[in-house]
């Protein structure tokens, strides 16, 4: 097993010559997820902090993911993230120290991005450029994204 979680990891990562690790690929593999009261899961970075582009997923074993935990992503080497419209609230810190993040995903709308209940400190979260899903080409202008093969597309 660990031959094989090592192979995987080489796969989609690559060692640096300081000892540092990059990877490019986006992934949901690796996020750690932390039961709610309410039933329903928030995430965390787990084993993903080298990742440049992660895409939380809508749901983990069943059941809707709602928040992002309070420093999830500290220290994260994130360029961009996917963020379902499902989530309803975003930890302090959660984005801590995110520097590269400079691309939010959010899988809703203006307004629903605005109902989001986001604790400061989050600067590279709400700094970034954020991106509101649209599965066809809008036809007013503003920032919208869809998926191409999977891949978080900004609309042209």
């Amino acid at each position: 097993m660990k031959t094989k979680l090592a192979a995987l990891f080489l796969s989609e990562c690559a060692l640096l010559s300081l000892g540092f690790v990059a990877c490019k690929d986006s992934s949901t593999e690796g996020l750690a997820y932390f039961p709610l009261p309410d039933g329903t899961y928030a995430v965390a970075q787990g084993s993903t902090q080298y990742l440049e582009e992660i895409i939380i997923p809508e749901k983990h074993k069943g059941k809707k993911v709602t928040a992002i935990a309070e420093n999830a992503f500290k220290d994260a080497k994130l360029q961009s993230i996917t963020i379902p419209d499902g989530i309803t609230s975003i930890d302090k810190y959660a984005f801590s120290n995110c520097d590269n993040l400079t691309s939010v995903y959010y899988k809703g709308t203006t307004s629903e991005w605005t109902n989001i209940t986001i604790e400061s400190p989050n600067p590279y979260l709400t700094t970034g450029t954020r991106y509101y899903y649209s599965e066809a080409q809008p036809s007013e202008t503003g920032n919208y994204w869809h998926y191409v093969d999977g891949i978080p597309t900004v609309w042209d």
